[in-house]
């Protein structure tokens, strides 16, 4: 999105966007909230102070966004379901959160090892939860640039799409008219 790093840019409601999103997923109902940093960790930690959140900082992130993935899943408990999402959604509320976690334990009941991903129209959506029993294959991912994406295609009978879905699943800040479109949303809405 150019030089500026978008984790520390104003999205329209006072704070950076970092800020915006570590706010929304403590809110939710998570056990641990774990935040991968990378370029310019500093000033991205400085950013999160405060928070209740545990700050991992990944020394790797410019070979790809999948050892960020890798960094965060180690920090966490081997038997935690994990959620994997975007740091630039700021759309996104606890509320949101809070959706995607009541169909993934909705999901336990009739699915072994589910995985709630958002899907609307075959257009994929963010974030994603993964069962706990997907650990080891997500962190032997070789693919560095792919995310979980290999992972979700071996187990596409696992996943699960919740129904009725809002367009902030599916939005985020790559470009600048984006990032210009989140600041008129977030102060339209926020």
């Amino acid at each position: 999105m150019g030089p500026s790093n978008k984790l520390l840019l104003d999205v329209g409601n006072g704070l950076p966007l970092v800020r915006t999103m570590a706010e929304q997923l403590a809110r939710a109902p998570f056990d641990e909230v774990v935040v991968v940093t990378g370029f310019e960790s500093g000033d991205v930690k400085c950013a999160l102070e405060g928070l209740p959140v545990r700050i991992i900082e990944n020394p790797a992130y410019e070979s790809g966004m999948t050892t960020s993935i890798i960094a965060g899943l180690r920090a966490i408990a081997p038997d935690a379901h994990f959620l994997v999402g975007l740091s630039d959604m700021p759309l996104l509320t606890a509320k949101h959160y809070k959706l995607l976690l009541a169909e993934f334990e909705a999901a336990l009941i009739d699915t072994a090892h589910p995985i709630v991903k958002p899907s609307l129209n075959g257009v994929p959506g963010n974030p994603a939860i993964f069962h706990a029993v997907y650990r080891e294959e997500v962190l032997s991912l070789t693919d560095l640039h792919a995310g979980c994406k290999p992972v979700l295609q071996h187990h596409a009978d696992s996943v699960i799409q919740p129904k009725g879905l809002l367009d902030v699943f599916f939005l985020d800040m790559d470009r600048p008219e984006e990032y210009q479109e989140m600041r008129m949303r977030m102060n339209r809405e926020g």
